[in-house]
């Protein structure tokens, strides 16, 4: 378990959060925090999260993933990437494709 994760654990279990800061700083891991935030966020999604490329793309994927956050990043160029509350996950960007698709043309 990494220290971001050891973090968020004892935030989860109801640690007081001003302690548990003040004692991420006393020992110089302020730096981590961001990613302790990203944790916890993870661990409250129920319903999963997808992420897509453009706004467009929400509507598409709303009826396969009804329950999910759906969240724009264009670095996934197109297509989408969710992980389902039951922590599966599914690659179908076209990023993924391409990279693919090169993969074997170099082969």
């Amino acid at each position: 378990m990494s220290l971001a994760q050891n973090y968020a654990a004892l935030l989860k279990e109801g640690n007081d959060p001003e302690k548990t800061l003040a004692y991420m700083k006393a020992k110089g891991h302020q730096s981590i925090l961001p990613q302790v935030v990203r944790i916890l966020e993870r661990q409250e999604d129920d319903g999963g999260v997808v992420l897509v490329a453009k706004k467009e793309d929400a509507e598409a994927v709303k009826d396969k993933f009804p329950d999910a956050r759906i969240i724009v990043d264009t670095r996934i160029v197109g297509g989408y990437f969710a992980r389902t509350k039951d922590a599966k996950v599914i690659d179908a960007t076209y990023r993924k494709a391409l990279v693919t698709i090169y993969k074997a043309a170099i082969q």
